[in-house]
């Protein structure tokens, strides 16, 4: 065969083979596929999510206390949901720009009580994927397929678009 015949064949191969992939989702558009652990050693993982509702508070450590604000305003309207696991309420320390040697004393300084688990995500992989503004929280909503239906930076529950929000939550676990 020749030279400029096998180059043809090559470029109509790439193209038929490009044409017959499938879609590729970016991350952002929908959850990505994760597995990360607790302040009590508890793994977390992409599929334990599967079926429900996720609400994802993802924070540094300047945002600390309105991730703690949203845990709270969802465990206090929804106890319900979360309980059947309807709903799933996710705190996601963002710990990308600290060494792994500083686990244990970042662990030290989470929360003890084991009803209020914070995901420690050495990555960086959720802050990368949502575009986390450093010293803002950033609240996700996941459907059950894990479709983001909702996002805001910087918002308090009790704001306009944190309550807006909330109301995403509402209509998407209620459904």
């Amino acid at each position: 065969m020749s030279r400029m015949r096998r180059s043809l064949v090559i470029v109509t191969v790439l193209f038929a083979a490009l044409a017959c992939r499938q879609p590729v989702t970016r991350p952002g558009e929908y959850l990505i596929d994760f597995t990360l652990e607790d302040q009590f050693g508890r793994t977390t993982t992409q599929a334990d999510l599967a079926g429900a509702v996720s609400l994802v508070v993802v924070a540094d450590r300047a945002a600390r206390d309105q991730a703690t604000a949203w845990g709270a305003e969802a465990r206090n309207r929804w106890a319900d949901a979360l309980a059947n696991q309807r709903l799933v309420l996710l705190r996601i320390a963002h710990l990308g720009p600290y060494p792994k040697a500083l686990k244990p004393i970042v662990k030290g300084q989470l929360p003890k009580d084991p009803s209020q688990p914070v995901l420690m995500d050495w990555s960086g992989a959720f802050a990368s994927a949502y575009e986390l503004e450093g010293g803002n929280v950033l609240v996700l909503v996941f459907d059950a397929e894990g479709t983001l239906i909702g996002k805001r930076s910087g918002a308090e529950p009790a704001s306009e678009s944190g309550r807006a929000l909330l109301e995403q939550v509402a209509r998407a676990h209620l459904s």
